[in-house]
């Protein structure tokens, strides 16, 4: 819905090492969500990790890591 507002503050959403900008306000649109994440995934370089269509078996934190296995299709 292009006029929704998110409920919860830009304090609780953004990230600890990634503020959002604070021409967002408080609460920010559906369209501030889409560039804070889009912002986010470039400056960390998060896009080239990303894998579509896989299915998840199972996932486990380990030494503070994060372990993901694929199952099968």
């Amino acid at each position: 819905m292009k006029l929704t507002i998110r409920s919860y503050s830009a304090t609780v959403t953004e990230a600890f090492d990634f503020p959002m900008k604070t021409e967002y306000g408080n609460f920010f649109s559906h369209e501030e969500a889409l560039e804070y994440l889009n912002n986010y995934a470039d400056n960390f370089n998060v896009i080239e990790h990303i894998k579509i269509n896989v299915n998840i078996k199972n996932t486990e934190k380990v030494d503070g890591i994060w372990n993901i296995y694929r199952g099968l299709k």
